[in-house]
C-alpha cells in the first residue's frame, strides 16, 4: 500500500465536508460507488414506508441533538455532488439491511498500561471501496477553540467514521455488532465524534454516551491520557458502560454482556470469525496487561493463526479483509497507522 498523507481539514462542519472533497482527487467516482453500490443493493428493504419513516425520525434526532453532524453530511454532499438524505442512509445501513454488503468486521483492544502508556489498538476489516478510500484526517474547527482531531474514516464518511483521537489524549474505537430493529437516537459515527469534539476523558464520554439514547449495535471502546478505560455496548435505547483504571478490554463483533448478549453458535463463517478473533485477544490480554509495549501490540495485531483466529485478514479470504490498522498512545498522542494489512509492518505515525 501506498504512503498515507494526512488531510488536513480546517473550518466549520460544513466546510470541512466541502473541503474533504477537494482533496479526494480523481476518487470522487469511487466514493460514489461506495455509497450508491450499497443503496441500489437496498433499494427494495429502503423503499419501505416504515424505513422511510425511521430515517425522517432519525434526521431529526440528529438535527435537534448534533445539528453540525447534519451540516458536515450536507457539506460532503455537496462536495462530492450526492444527495444529503442519501449518505445519511448509507451511514445506517448496517443496521437497516446489514446482509448487504460491503460487511465490516474489526478487532479492538485497550490497555490501561503499558511502557508507552494507555494503548487502544484496531483492526478495521472493510470490503468494497474502502481500502482505496480510507484516509488519516485533522480536523480543526474554530468553534471548539483549540482542540484538534485525528480521525481514521474513508473520503465521503463524516468524522470518525472508524475511530479518532483528540488532542486531549482521548481515543475511541468501534466495531460493528449487527442488530434488527434499530432505536431512534445517536447513530455510532456521530457519537464517537460527539464524544471527541466535546470530552476530554472517558468519564465525560461515558456521560454523552448515558445522555442520550441510541440506533443500538456496535460496541466502543475508549482510552485517555491517565489510563481510563471503558468498554461500551450500544443496546437500544440503552448502552451496558463498563469503566476502570487497570486491565483490558477487547471487542471483535459480538456482544458480551447480559442482557445484549445473543447465542452465537458456529452458524456462519462471519460469526465463527468473531468468535475466534476474540479468542485470539482475549488469550493475549493477561500477557500485555503485564508488560507491553508498543511492538507487542503491533505484533499482536499482525498476527495470522487458523481461519478462524488470525486478527490480520489478507484480501480473499474473507468477505472483507483488514485494509488498515490502528494505534493511539494516548499518553503521547501518537497514532500508528497502517494503511493495509498489518503485518507488511508498513507503519506510519502521526502526532497531535
Amino acid at each position: 500500500m501506498a504512503k498515507t498523507d494526512l488531510v488536513f481539514l480546517h473550518g466549520t462542519a460544513r466546510e470541512r465536508g466541502r473541503l474533504q472533497a477537494k482533496t479526494a482527487h480523481g476518487l470522487h467516482g469511487g466514493v460514489l460507488q461506495a455509497i450508491s453500490g450499497p443503496l441500489h443493493a437496498a433499494a427494495t428493504t429502503l423503499s419501505e414506508p416504515h424505513m422511510q419513516q425511521y430515517l425522517d425520525k432519525q434526521w431529526r434526532f440528529t438535527e435537534q441533538n448534533g445539528k453540525n453532524h447534519l451540516e458536515e453530511i450536507e457539506g460532503l454532499a455537496t462536495g462530492f455532488g450526492f444527495s444529503a438524505l442519501d449518505l445519511f442512509a448509507f451511514l445506517h445501513l448496517s443496521f437497516l439491511s446489514p446482509d448487504i454488503p460491503p460487511a465490516d468486521g474489526c478487532s479492538t483492544i485497550a490497555l490501561s498500561n503499558s511502557s508507552d502508556g494507555p494503548v487502544l489498538a484496531k483492526n478495521r476489516d472493510y470490503a468494497g471501496e474502502h481500502h482505496r478510500l480510507q484516509r488519516v484526517f485533522l480536523h480543526q474547527d474554530p468553534t471548539q477553540g483549540n482542540k484538534r482531531c485525528l480521525f481514521v474514516g474513508s473520503l465521503g464518511c463524516p468524522g470518525a467514521f472508524s475511530s479518532g483521537m483528540n488532542s486531549d489524549g482521548l481515543a475511541v474505537v468501534d466495531t460493528r455488532v449487527d442488530r434488527r430493529e434499530p432505536g431512534v437516537g445517536w447513530l455510532r459515527y456521530f457519537l464517537m465524534t460527539e464524544m471527541l469534539w466535546k470530552a476530554s476523558s472517558v468519564s465525560e464520554a461515558v456521560e454523552i454516551i448515558r445522555s442520550c439514547p441510541h440506533v443500538g449495535g456496535g460496541s466502543l471502546t475508549i482510552a485517555d491520557s491517565t489510563g481510563s478505560i471503558a468498554s461500551v455496548e450500544l443496546g437500544s435505547p440503552d448502552a451496558h458502560i463498563e469503566a476502570k483504571d487497570s486491565g483490558g478490554f477487547v471487542h471483535t463483533n459480538h456482544f458480551l454482556s447480559h442482557p445484549l448478549l445473543s447465542a452465537m453458535g458456529p452458524r456462519d463463517a462471519k460469526e465463527r470469525s468473531s468468535v475466534g478473533r476474540l479468542a485470539s485477544l482475549t488469550n493475549a490480554l493477561p500477557g500485555l496487561t503485564q508488560s507491553a509495549n508498543r511492538r507487542d501490540i503491533l505484533r499482536l495485531m499482525s498476527s495470522h493463526g487458523d481461519d478462524n483466529h488470525r486478527l490480520c485478514l489478507h484480501a480473499g479470504s474473507e468477505a472483507s479483509f483488514t485494509i488498515s490498522s490502528v494505534v493511539y498512545l494516548c499518553r503521547t498522542r501518537e497514532l500508528i497507522f497502517s494503511n493495509g494489512p498489518p503485518c507488511k509492518e508498513k507503519w506510519q505515525t502521526f502526532t497531535l
